[in-house]
């Protein structure tokens, strides 16, 4: 799957940020407005955002960045610049300011770019390595990545791409936490009453060989003692499952009284060529429309990367 038509490029998407950048680039840190991205362990773009008040000066905005810089020779060589005529071409949506700076193993260069229609402050630099660092990368056109950003929900769906997965989400759906260890990724998040959460495990071949995927996703999320029914959707790599209430009205009250949330649905199934397995959970306190969930695994993926094991 390429999303730009540009077998050169990948998007990244997380928690409203969205840019396309050199294709060996994934991320190396993340957080709530905060990401990383690199290549094998190389720092390339750094990624920080929110929304400040009086945040559409981007001048004021990068006297407080200098502020909260730990003190050293990044804090004290950081320094406004121009920006370049073809970074502000790319850029010319927002209201941006340059500045560049000076580290021990590192230089960069970046851009302030604040959004006058939702107050959003984007902090974009690109770091490039001195002599005594690691070997120089090939030149990245750095338009090209700028002229791709986007702090704005693309028809109402933000995207969620980081890694080897790709989802596309309602805008209404709020980030309550993630986890990305080896084999094992999972995000939580919050749509009103309804809690959605993705999970994304590898290799397939090797847990699939040991278990039945049914016995699988019971086991990792804990799904044994919750009255669940598994279904299998016509072979052995795809199963929904979803919560049996008990008969009684008194036990269904009981039932809800419990700290769990009472109803859930999910999927799980190993993409077609894949080497993993992916899964959506959503549950809440009270009944909902499975619909919802059913509809957004069809915009939940795994991509091919240089190694799918």
């Amino acid at each position: 799957m390429d999303p730009d038509g540009k077998n050169e490029y990948r998007q990244i998407g997380w928690n409203g940020f969205r840019i396309s950048v050199p294709r060996e680039w994934d991320a190396e840190r993340i957080g709530e407005k905060y990401v990383l991205l690199g290549n094998d362990g190389v720092p390339a773009l750094e990624a920080k955002w929110d929304v400040v008040k009086g945040g559409s000066n981007p001048e004021k905005a990068l006297e407080r960045l200098k502020k909260s810089i730990p003190p050293g020779k990044r804090r004290r060589s950081l320094q406004p610049c121009s920006v370049p005529a073809r970074w502000a071409d790319a850029l010319h949506t927002f209201r941006h300011a340059g500045f560049q700076w000076q580290g021990e193993r590192y230089s960069g260069r970046g851009v302030l770019a604040c959004c006058p229609e939702c107050g959003r402050t984007t902090v974009l630099q690109f770091f490039e390595a001195n002599e005594t660092s690691p070997p120089k990368r090939d030149p990245v056109d750095y338009p090209t990545v700028l002229s791709s950003f986007a702090d704005h929900p693309v028809d109402g769906q933000r995207l969620w791409s980081v890694f080897d997965i790709r989802l596309l989400l309602p805008e209404n759906c709020r980030l309550v936490r993630h986890s990305f260890a080896p084999g094992a990724f999972r995000i939580e998040f919050d749509a009103d009453s309804l809690r959605m959460s993705f999970f994304r495990w590898g290799p397939a071949s090797v847990i699939l060989d040991e278990t039945s995927l049914d016995a699988f996703v019971g086991n990792t999320m804990g799904l044994g003692a919750d009255g669940v029914k598994f279904e299998f959707q016509g072979d052995d790599i795809r199963c929904e499952f979803k919560s049996i209430p008990p008969q009684s009205s008194f036990k269904r009250w009981l039932w809800k009284l419990r700290k769990k949330p009472s109803y859930q649905w999910g999927r799980a199934w190993r993409p077609s060529g894949s080497n993993r397995i992916l899964a959506v959970k959503a549950q809440s306190c009270g009944r909902f429309d499975s619909s919802v969930p059913e509809s957004i695994c069809d915009h939940y993926s795994t991509l091919t990367t240089r190694s799918d094991s």
